[in-house]
């Protein structure tokens, strides 16, 4: 029986040790941590929410993207405008590749995250690390 090794396999959030190329892509995880007191961006029901989502967005593309022999970790940094709307994306890895275009495909359908919100200057934007890991596998 073929099965996609989906949970928290395929998508999960970025939680490893990371590398120099990797801190330079997402060395502004928060706004907020200037100094600035406030709220973090967030996905409608928070992070398990995000990643239900995730998982439902790719499950859909499992045939195409099994089939190319896409595997490895895509890390993506993402801006999260006032509005709540993704504006932004930047590839830390995996950059020109199947993965890239099915990533920009996903979160260009992304719901409306809640902004971050300053207490001295109201909403703001945020940018948002993320790595996806692409790996499939056999289990009998």
């Amino acid at each position: 029986i073929l099965l996609l090794f989906f949970c928290f396999s395929l998508i999960k959030i970025y939680s490893q040790e990371k590398t120099d190329s990797i801190k330079s892509c997402c060395n502004n995880d928060s706004l907020l941590n200037k100094g600035e007191d406030g709220l973090e961006a967030r996905f409608p029901g928070g992070d398990p929410a995000f990643h239900r989502w995730l998982n439902k967005s790719f499950t859909s593309r499992y045939e195409m993207l099994e089939g190319s022999g896409l595997q490895g970790n895509c890390m993506v940094k993402f801006l999260i405008d006032t509005t709540g709307k993704i504006s932004e994306m930047q590839f830390c890895s995996m950059k020109g590749t199947l993965a890239e275009t099915v990533v920009r495909e996903i979160f260009a359908k992304s719901p409306l995250w809640q902004p971050a919100v300053s207490t001295k200057r109201g909403k703001i934007t945020q940018w948002h690390c993320q790595n996806i890991i692409f790996q499939y596998g056999l289990f009998e």
